[in-house]
């Protein structure tokens, strides 16, 4: 009896496709099945064994190799790969939370030209094409464009893809001044110079933009409503971006009555504090951020009514606070104050009176002897 031989062989798709430069693994998947004809991308990673919606492993990248027919540094330089917190787009770093996972957002003109989906487009900050202007996140039977789609330009409802002719127009160039910055920083636009800003990572500067947004448009507050649309916080950027771009357009004193209104505090412990949710901003604690401090420390003094000179330690303390701690009426301790010859070291703004912490301590021993 013969030897029996079973030879399988090695499957591959009938066209190859060539990962292009800052395409991620989801693009350019899709890509791959619509060039192929395949019913989704989710059922060919299956056939090669992979499991989700992106590579995780150098033996994900060899899968994809032997199944092409092509060498595995293809597969290498997909910008979301191999570091699974952060992708990297032009020397630029984005954590997970700036990738939408859900939903795409494509130009139409730009895929009918080139044929692939650039990782810009899936930055949930970037709603803009450099060169054709708004991108479209539905397809044009009004379903959601989806990473479960078989071709860039349409859902799976629709069958085939547009013709060039059905294409909607191209949006007029209305690009925000934020979106126009992002795209410059990104190398899809004209680079503009906002020094306040350039010496960030455009991670902090999307997170900074929409924080100080937040706080001109809502106020002082412990933290930012949990159910803002993205519209809103779209919103937010945009105008936390004119203020940081513009700093001569905004100050903070209303803010700071708010916060005294709200608290009861004349002073607060630290000046930040006023800015409530807008403290706990990590671009306060990036490097670079120096311009951006010196920006707050001169709009805390304004809104507060006296010298600033440090986010986390007030210099001054209220006259009320004062004269509690030294257990003497108000007028007592303004009286001590001027017996001492530092009545002219205090501040006034407004009906508030403020007293160097040094000064307090001074008299505050003074009236021990």
């Amino acid at each position: 009896m013969g030897l029996l031989a079973l030879v399988v062989k090695r499957w591959v798709p009938s066209i190859v496709a060539i990962p292009k430069p800052d395409e991620t693994s989801r693009a350019f998947a899709i890509r791959a099945v619509a060039i192929n004809g395949w019913p989704t991308f989710l059922g060919f990673y299956t056939r090669i064994g992979l499991n989700g919606r992106m590579l995780r492993d150098t033996r994900d990248s060899e899968r994809m190799s032997e199944a092409f027919g092509i060498p595995a540094k293809e597969f290498d330089r997909f910008p979301d790969v191999w570091d699974k917190s952060t992708v990297v787009l032009v020397s630029e770093r984005f954590g997970r939370r700036f990738i939408d996972l859900e939903q795409r957002r494509v130009c139409h003109h730009c895929v009918q030209e080139h044929g692939w989906s650039p990782l810009e487009w899936e930055l949930k900050f970037i709603t803009t094409c450099g060169r054709h202007g708004p991108l479209v996140s539905k397809c044009t039977c009004g379903k959601p464009l989806t990473w479960g789609d078989r071709h860039l330009l349409v859902c799976n409802s629709c069958a085939a893809p547009l013709a060039k002719s059905e294409l909607p127009p191209a949006g007029t160039m209305n690009a925000s001044a934020f979106q126009g910055y992002c795209l410059g920083r990104l190398g899809r636009g004209a680079r503009v110079e906002v020094p306040l800003l350039d010496a960030l990572e455009l991670a902090s500067v999307v997170d900074l933009a929409e924080a100080l947004g937040a706080l001109l448009d809502i106020g002082f507050a412990n933290k930012v409503p949990g159910n803002a649309s993205h519209e809103q916080r779209a919103c937010w950027r945009d105008a936390g971006y004119l203020a940081l771009a513009e700093p001569e357009t905004f100050d903070l004193v209303n803010l700071a009555e708010e916060y005294r209104l709200k608290t009861g505090t004349v002073c607060p412990k630290r000046p930040a504090d006023i800015l409530g949710f807008f403290s706990d901003a990590k671009p306060l604690y990036d490097r670079g951020n120096e311009l951006l401090v010196g920006l707050l420390l001169e709009k805390l003094a304004h809104g507060l009514g006296y010298p600033v000179h440090d986010l986390w330690v007030s210099d001054f303390v209220s006259i009320e606070w004062c004269a509690a701690a030294g257990r003497m009426p108000i007028p007592a301790y303004i009286s001590a104050l001027q017996e001492a010859g530092l009545r002219d070291k205090c501040m006034t703004y407004r009906d508030y009176f403020f007293v160097p912490v040094d000064i307090h301590w001074e008299v505050t021993h003074l009236n021990e002897q």
